[in-house]
């Protein structure tokens, strides 16, 4: 399918919000919302329930007479509609609470001990055969009864997915899985240490027996790895049966923030590179103030979850879009989530810098029951509006007035790559015993700060699957990536010799992608001579100087022997060496002997980002670099010789950004004053928690 947003929404940046029928809610209120929201500037307005539960005479079957009226006002306003399918409440959609029996329910260990074991928001288990008998037949039932309706744009296949279960399909699908993998059960058993006569002998009960572990940790990384394309699995079997009976319109699939961040990632079991391969349009679900987490206070954070998502649907060749988008507080009784204008406002620009090419808001109005009763919505209560719908349709309105600009620019090509791999993850958990929260996200967020802080253009790509972006990034960052196979290590040695700069730390390919420890030590035999230096002892978290600033940290460090050339640009106190940069070929390489990004996560000193900024600087030389004071989000967008910067402010204070390697004599300030670029430099002045666009166009 070609570029369905491109296709059906030419110029236009499509926006809206979710809207959710209420069996009670009268009719005339359901006008009066759709008319607000025509009137708001949405296009594009995500509908749920498809099915309406309470029009039936039986409780197993299918109604979408209330979905269709609201379709019929939703065209009366020149409103497209992303009808959502699954994801929300199986009752409500494919299962009804009538047609479960106890083994149609996923299969958790320690469900039911405690809130807290539920690692599913569903109960329903796809895997199982009849309840893929009655998925097939809800999506049959609703998207026949709905797919002549002219509003219908999209369907939305699977809301935030994931999934987690013990189940025998799940297990029997596991060792047809290995078989593919491994080919022969001989090579399992070599690579396992065990000694099985068949794939269909290899259980999960025991994958994490102390003794085993001590012999591999493949049983674990295995299961854990093959859970998240499982989930992959279950996208592409339900696009796949959704396409059976509407085989014109785009398919939706969207996952549930970021799992690389997560404390636990087989919580959701979800490898965003390979579910964006799944659909037509990928999306994703962000919540910066819930469950304890203000990520307003943490634009970087914010922006990695948008950069995973958008480099998933940019590594599969879809558009990225935002399914969801807090708008307020998470439930009745949870202060510190309460969502203010400026902030949702904020929150959608970055979004959109991101290079998010649609928007839609959780939720148009608050919820009237369920634990988020009182939460979520822009609107009052009773639907009319309030501040944050007022804030929404004035970002709106400016977003028209630019969209045509807006919607031709994709992100500039980034100047450092930072890459990562949902089974490097996993081994690297596998060897701190899968403990919660792991310490893998730590260094990932730390590098990305650092990355977000220089003020560069950056991106993050799968290092499993790299893209053609990071095929030709000048820069390549590779935090905690204690685990690469020979393929990888060999790809990374040659776009050094090619003329990349290569950034790692600590322990880098110290076991390969079986977890077996090479002998000659980090980083391996390929990558030795590239990075100018090989491991010989192995330590703690240590103390030196790191870009004119002091460095205390790094939970692991390496005593580094060095090779012929290489150069000591960081020592710790003991005279040791923290920094290592070499060259190599057409390249450079550039290695820190400790884990680093755990450090700077919780403090970066302003001196080693101006260290970082100029080695990338002189990696990607005539590269635009946007320095900027305090927590303002920065972006750069391109179309041929057109430029877009976003300078979204995330704090109070008025600040100052500084757009430095343009090729123009004059930037035009949207909505504001034409400012003068002397020496192809500009400095523009941002409002605390104002978002300013600049344009301009190449020489």
């Amino acid at each position: 399918m070609s570029d369905p947003l491109a296709r059906d929404f030419p110029g236009r940046h499509p926006f809206g919000a979710v809207y959710i029928l209420e069996p009670d809610q009268p009719w005339d209120e359901t006008g009066r919302d759709v008319q607000a929201m025509a009137g708001m500037g949405y296009d594009l307005v995500t509908v749920w329930p498809a099915a309406n539960a309470w029009l039936c005479q039986r409780p197993d079957e299918f109604r979408t007479d209330g979905t269709r009226r609201l379709l019929d006002l939703l065209h009366a306003h020149r409103l497209r509609a992303v009808v959502q399918l699954i994801g929300q409440n199986p009752a409500q959609e494919f299962l009804p609470d009538c047609l479960l029996t106890p083994d149609m329910r996923v299969q958790e260990p320690g469900l039911g001990q405690h809130a807290s074991a539920w690692r599913n928001c569903s109960w329903a288990n796809p895997l199982h055969p009849g309840v893929q008998t009655l998925v097939r037949r809800y999506l049959g039932e609703v998207i026949g009864q709905l797919r002549d309706h002219p509003a219908i744009w999209a369907w939305d296949l699977f809301n935030e997915a994931h999934l987690h279960s013990d189940d025998p399909w799940a297990v029997a699908e596991y060792q047809r899985w290995l078989a593919r993998r491994y080919g022969d059960i001989a090579r399992l058993n070599r690579a396992w240490h065990r000694r099985y006569a068949d794939f269909t002998q290899v259980a999960i009960a025991d994958r994490g027996a102390p003794y085993s572990r001590w012999s591999s940790v493949l049983p674990e990384v295995d299961w854990e790895h093959f859970r998240a394309e499982l989930t992959t699995g279950v996208c592409r079997q339900w696009v796949a049966w959704a396409r059976e009976h509407d085989p014109r319109r785009p398919m939706v699939v969207d996952s549930t923030g970021c799992n690389l961040l997560a404390g636990d990632a087989s919580m959701r079991a979800t490898d965003e590179f390979g579910v964006a391969t799944t659909c037509d349009v990928y999306g994703g679900t962000y919540y910066p103030k819930s469950w304890g987490r203000d990520l307003g206070r943490e634009p970087w954070t914010f922006a990695f979850h948008l950069a995973v998502s958008a480099g998933a649907a940019r590594a599969a060749g879809r558009p990225f879009v935002v399914n969801e988008l807090q708008t307020h507080t998470q439930c009745a009784l949870s202060p510190g989530s309460e969502v203010a204008p400026r902030e949702l406002a904020a929150w959608t620009w970055a979004t959109i810098a991101a290079g998010s090419r649609a928007t839609q808001l959780w939720r148009q109005r608050p919820f009237l029951h369920g634990y988020q009763a009182t939460g979520r919505g822009l609107t009052r209560l009773d639907g009319t509006p309030g501040p944050r719908a007022a804030a929404v349709a004035g970002l709106v309105a400016r977003l028209r007035r630019h969209q045509g600009l807006i919607a031709a620019m994709r992100p500039l090509a980034p100047v450092a790559t930072l890459l990562a791999g949902y089974r490097n993850r996993l081994m690297f958990d596998a060897f701190r015993g899968f403990e919660s929260p792991s310490r893998h996200p730590a260094g990932l967020l730390g590098w990305w700060r650092l990355l977000w802080a220089s003020g560069h253009p950056c991106a993050i790509a799968d290092l499993d699957r790299p893209d053609q972006a990071a095929q030709d990034c000048p820069v390549l960052v590779l935090p905690s990536a204690i685990s690469l196979s020979d393929a990888q290590a060999a790809w990374l040695a040659g776009r050094v010799r090619d003329g990349a700069l290569l950034i790692a730390d600590a322990r880098l390919a110290a076991v390969d992608e079986h977890g077996v420890a090479r002998a000659e030590g980090s980083p391996g035999a390929v990558l030795a001579p590239v990075l100018g230096c090989c491991e010989r002892e192995v330590g703690g978290a240590v103390a030196g100087s790191l870009g004119g600033a002091p460095f205390r940290g790094g939970f692991l460090s390496q005593q580094l022997e060095l090779l012929p050339g290489a150069e000591v640009v960081a020592s710790t106190d003991q005279g040791q060496p923290l920094a290592v940069a070499n060259r190599h070929g057409r390249g450079a390489t550039l290695y820190i002997a400790a884990h680093a990004g755990e450090t700077w996560r919780d403090e970066l000193p302003a001196a080693v980002v101006d260290w970082l900024a100029a080695r990338l600087a002189a990696a990607a030389p005539g590269a635009p670099r946007i320095e900027r004071s305090g927590l303002i989000h920065v972006a750069i967008h391109s179309a041929g010789r057109q430029r877009l910067a976003y300078l979204v402010s995330c704090q109070d204070q008025a600040g100052e950004a500084v757009i430095a390697g343009i090729g123009a004599d004059r930037v035009q300030v949207l909505d504001g004053p034409a400012l003068d670029a002397p020496g192809g430099r500009v400095a523009v002045a941002v409002p605390g928690w104002e978002t300013v666009l600049v344009a301009w166009e190449e020489r």
